[in-house]
């Protein structure tokens, strides 16, 4: 067997299970290599999921839990957070889920509707105060 075969066997047995849970709404089972990245998994979770269809992969991120978000999307995906490690080596599966990304200047969707709002918000002021204006003269 040469170096070759051999780097081809020894890839084939990092590969290991990832379960995600999609935002509560369905659980997801996937099996990746050890050198994928957080973006790559979130991508195959995104390409995967009927739920997800329309969304922006942009507007979310994969984490351990609700507080411990994998920030950094271009790492090695066994290197984003310790929990992942530990869970590969002493479970069957790592668990992460799907999340809402939480800072609106990261997610372009929450910040349009932010700015529409603060928007209405000015207006109305601005429409009030003209009319307490006006109706002094």
């Amino acid at each position: 067997m040469d170096s070759f075969q051999a780097l081809g066997l020894c890839e084939e047995a990092l590969w290991f299970t990832v379960q995600v849970n999609v935002l509560g709404n369905e659980v997801i089972q996937l099996e990746v290599p050890g050198r994928v990245t957080v973006d790559k998994v979130k991508a195959a979770v995104f390409s995967t999921s009927q739920s997800l269809a329309g969304l922006i992969p942009q507007e979310y991120q994969l984490g351990v839990n609700e507080n411990e978000r994998l920030d950094v999307e271009f790492q090695k995906f066994v290197l984003a957070h310790p929990a992942i490690r530990e869970a590969l080596e002493t479970e069957e599966c790592v668990k992460i889920g799907l999340y809402p990304k939480l800072d609106p200047l990261y997610s372009p969707g929450q910040r349009k509707e932010k700015i529409a709002l603060e928007a209405d918000i000015d207006i109305s002021k601005l429409q009030s105060s003209l009319e307490q204006t006006l109706g002094d003269f």
